[in-house]
């Protein structure tokens, strides 16, 4: 058995996930705020990836979001990358919304979604989901899924678990 296979195993088992569960992430490019090419490669080097799917007129998720920024801004494990759901943002709404909201001073990564990306990660038009990457090998796997409604204190409770 190689390596990467019993490093997988291994990494599969301490996320409470079977074989059977396990799914890609789909790759993606996207643009920020900036207008440079963002892709999922770029975050290989964090533990753990949050992917988060938010309509940005839902004021609750975005400061739920906002909310687990704050509590993991320290730990370099963590990133907290934000792909809006409004799909026809202008640039110019794109970088009110992030100025508005501070999400820079919170170091999230803040992108605008695409038709692609939604429906390759099966999300509906301005709907919230969450999901939790992690690379393994040549993969990024999706170790966790939440959707509406999210329950932020099981959010923070996996991160938790699975930082450390």
């Amino acid at each position: 058995m190689s390596i990467f296979r019993k490093l997988l195993i291994i990494l599969l088992a301490i996320y409470g996930i079977s074989l059977g569960d396990v799914k890609i992430a789909p790759k993606f490019t996207l643009k920020d705020v900036n207008n440079e090419i963002i892709e999922l490669n770029n975050f290989k080097d964090y533990k753990l990836i949050l992917l988060a799917f938010i309509n940005p007129n839902d004021k609750i998720a975005l400061n739920h979001l906002k909310d687990i920024a704050r509590e993991f801004q320290r730990n370099k494990d963590l990133k907290v990358i934000l792909i809006l759901t409004k799909l026809d943002m202008s640039p110019i709404e794109l970088n009110n919304f992030v100025a508005i909201n501070n999400l820079d001073r919170l170091n999230i990564i803040v992108l605008k979604g695409d038709g692609w990306i939604m429906k390759a990660y099966s999300i509906k038009r301005d709907r919230n989901s969450y999901f939790f990457i992690a690379k393994v090998g040549k993969d990024f796997i999706i170790l966790k899924r939440f959707d509406e409604p999210i329950d932020i204190l099981k959010v923070k409770t996996f991160i938790r678990k699975t930082l450390r």
